[in-house]
């Protein structure tokens, strides 16, 4: 399978990517067949960014699998590469750069049956039939689970770490979103735990 990575990129982010994401795809084993960095200035709108790296990687570069990773990213698993799924979009699981949130969500991550976070891989097949088009994806990677009706795989290791939160984002969110006030209290609450700094 060839593995490619997209990753849109703020200008503001640019340090973030050379400092993190970008040394540590280097060390994985085996590395990605192509990684796509999109720089932006953030007012073409995230579904745009995305569907243009998706479409690169899938049409012109040939790809089977497109990971989907953002410039705040430490990749910690070498093996990630290998340990893909060719017929599923599946999900990775992260630690945060604080340590009593990073044990928190590891451990919510375990208990839950099909856990979600922001890093996913998907494949050719599902991107073009059950995404790309779907009126429900808007680019972010909270619309993914409910463009596949709920069918990915959950990777339950620590695949990378988020080097940096959006903690006021991440309240709002929870708070605000259509999607979030569909969920129940207790999983909103979770929600806006990610925004605490600890």
């Amino acid at each position: 399978m060839k593995i490619g990575v997209a990753i849109p990129c703020l200008n503001t982010d640019i340090p973030l990517l050379e400092k993190y994401t970008l040394p540590s795809l280097s060390v994985l084993d085996p590395p990605p067949n192509k990684i796509l960095v999109l720089v932006n200035d953030g007012t073409g709108g995230l579904k745009e960014y995305r569907t243009k790296l998706f479409d690169k990687l899938f049409l012109e570069h040939k790809c089977d699998i497109v990971l989907s990773a953002c410039a705040d990213y430490r990749f910690t698993n070498k093996k990630l590469v290998t340990q893909m799924n060719p017929n599923k979009v599946q999900n990775y699981g992260r630690v945060y750069n604080t340590p009593l949130m990073s044990i928190l969500f590891y451990v919510l991550r375990r208990m839950t049956r099909k856990p979600w976070s922001g890093m996913y891989s998907i494949p050719k097949k599902i991107w073009f039939e059950q995404v790309r088009d779907n009126p429900v994806f808007d680019g972010t990677d909270g619309t993914i689970p409910r463009c596949v009706d709920m069918d990915y795989v959950s990777h339950m290791g620590v695949n990378y770490m988020l080097m940096r939160r959006n903690r006021k984002g991440i309240i709002q969110n929870a708070l605000f979103s259509p999607y979030s006030l569909e969920k129940h209290p207790i999983k909103r609450i979770v929600k806006m735990m990610k925004g605490l700094p600890i």
